[in-house]
């Protein structure tokens, strides 16, 4: 995407100072470059052959002559044949502004958010680029630490001949920017079932036959052509939502007949709607905790899930889950969604509280649910997502006999006691209410054990210092200590201190470990399996 060139943008780019972190030649003859992302700023300038590459999904011809500008959070992926094959220069840089300030040089203080350029940028002179990468390169990779230092220069070259040439076509592209208007409306109004070519060349101020001829030049495809594609492709990522039917699809793309549209996206896909969801809706990856216990109750296995493993201090064995778990890839650190990528899901599963999700759309069409902390909504919520209606009976059932069953065994045992979860952290003590959390929904509101009197009804969670644990007093308590050496430390304090070691339910011994209990309860077999446990340890001690 170029910036359009006006003097107060050039002025802006003149600013720009860039310097080379390396400098690299790839002679791939072929291969695939799967879908990953970008983690610095690159120019990236292709010496010969031909492939394809797609930037945030968007496909272009990558050959001679084309250079790119790669932005951090980009997503990638291309390939290149053995027939053609493909070399290119790749120079990742960082950049910086200096601007002029009576009569001083001033590094701004601000902090620049994104470079003025980004994805492929239209050059013509092709080969005195080359040249300035060739010169980078050998300047960049010869052991004079002066030839070294030219790099640096010869990379803010390329940066201005770049912005020339950009400047200098400026003043000849209103054609370019007519088709650019026309694609930018195509992809925000695809949805419109009047979208028409006549439309689009009054749109670009062009003749239907001018601006057709252009726009195919640009494309490769006639603007008929475009349009289907683009449709289809939208189409394509809301038939992976389950809930979506034919009709409704059909609308949100453009066409008032299912008939028509089917037959449509067959002839560009060559198989119909319903045979590419049967082909395609198959892996499914789990960005949230607690969703791949459910799919596994459904029947499904997903292929990557995100583990807890890190944020508790022992995982306790599920033989059942893990048995159904095994093939699914865990990933276990949501800054880094490389895992994600590689496991290429057709549909991805998170909760309404991920505010990643729009990062994720651009991996796969990405289903949000409400966080899975009471079984009986989730079982719910995934029979509709996923066309499973028919198991939810069933699966709601047992689950409701297992909460009657341990409710009844518990009834007896802890008359008029009270039952308190408390999570050790790094910033201190937490104890958790009975709603808006898995474990309080499962203690106090299924299971109906009682809090302690003086929790706060209205609060889902409560921290609070050590001195003031001993106004709860529980009769028993489920501690949780977080794995990190500070929530340790405090957790050795606590049970040294005189406040603790008051408590009724340490006197009497009633104290439980529930290390993983937290995390087990988000899912389907967890939550069943935590009470059994907290049955084990009530009764135990009763």
């Amino acid at each position: 995407m170029e910036t359009a060139m006006t003097e107060e943008s050039i002025n802006e780019f003149k600013d720009l100072y860039i310097s080379p972190r390396k400098v690299f030649f790839h002679k791939v003859e072929s291969g695939v470059l799967k879908k990953r992302m970008a983690r610095s700023y690159a120019f990236c300038f292709i010496v010969d052959g031909k492939g394809t590459l797609s930037i945030n999904g968007q496909k272009s011809i990558a050959e001679k002559g084309k250079f790119y500008v790669i932005s951090p959070g980009m997503i990638l992926e291309g390939e290149t044949k053995f027939d053609y094959g493909i070399s290119y220069f790749l120079i990742p840089f960082s950049f910086v502004k200096i601007t002029k300030k009576q009569r001083k040089w001033v590094v701004n203080d601000e902090v620049i958010s994104t470079f003025p350029l980004k994805g492929e940028i239209s050059i013509s002179q092709g080969k005195k680029i080359g040249e300035v990468c060739s010169e980078i390169w050998e300047r960049r990779n010869n052991k004079n630490p002066l030839q070294k230092w030219e790099s640096t220069f010869l990379t803010q070259k390329l940066w201005i001949t770049v912005i020339k040439e950009i400047h200098e076509k400026s003043q000849y592209e209103s054609t370019t920017t007519a088709i650019d208007r026309a694609l930018s409306y195509i992809h925000d109004q695809y949805e419109n079932k009047d979208l028409t070519v006549q439309l689009l060349a009054n749109l670009a101020g062009l003749s239907v036959s001018h601006f057709s001829r252009l726009f195919k030049e640009r494309t490769g495809l006639s603007p008929v052509e475009y349009i289907t594609k683009w449709r289809v492709n939208k189409a394509k990522q809301l038939l992976m939502y389950p809930n979506n039917k034919l009709k409704i699809v059909a609308r949100k793309v453009g066409y008032k007949d299912e008939f028509y549209f089917s037959r449509t996206f067959k002839k560009v896909t060559g198989v119909s709607p319903s045979v590419y969801v049967k082909q395609h809706r198959k892996r499914i990856a789990v960005v949230d905790y607690g969703f791949e216990d459910y799919l596994i109750s459904f029947g499904i296995q997903p292929v990557i899930g995100l583990s807890y493993r890190n944020m508790v201090t022992r995982q306790h064995p599920l033989p059942l889950l893990d048995y159904k778990m095994q093939g699914t890839q865990w990933f276990f650190d949501l800054s880094n969604p490389d895992p994600v990528l590689k496991a290429e899901p057709d549909v991805i599963i998170t909760s309404h509280n991920d505010e990643r999700v729009s990062f994720w759309n651009k991996i796969a069409p990405t289903i949000t649910l409400n966080f899975p902390q009471n079984p009986n909504r989730t079982i719910l919520e995934l029979g509709r997502t996923l066309s499973k209606e028919h198991l939810v009976h069933d699966l709601l059932l047992k689950y409701t006999n297992k909460v009657k069953d341990t409710k009844n065994k518990l009834l007896n045992a802890v008359v008029n006691e009270t039952v308190m979860f408390l999570r050790i952290h790094s910033n201190g003590y937490r104890v958790y209410g009975k709603r808006d959390n898995q474990m309080g929904i499962l203690l106090y509101q299924q299971l109906g054990l009682n809090l302690p009197e003086k929790y706060p009804e209205e609060k889902w969670c409560l921290d609070f210092s050590m001195e003031e644990l001993f106004q709860f007093n529980p009769h028993h308590i489920f501690l949780m200590v977080n794995p990190d050496d500070n929530s340790k430390q405090k957790f050795k304090m606590l049970i040294q201190s005189d406040q603790w070691n008051k408590l009724t339910a340490v006197q009497n011994h009633r104290v439980y470990s529930a290390d993983d209990y937290l995390f087990k309860a988000c899912g389907y077999l967890g939550n069943m399996w935590v009470m059994d446990k907290v049955c084990e340890n009530i009764l135990g001690k009763a």
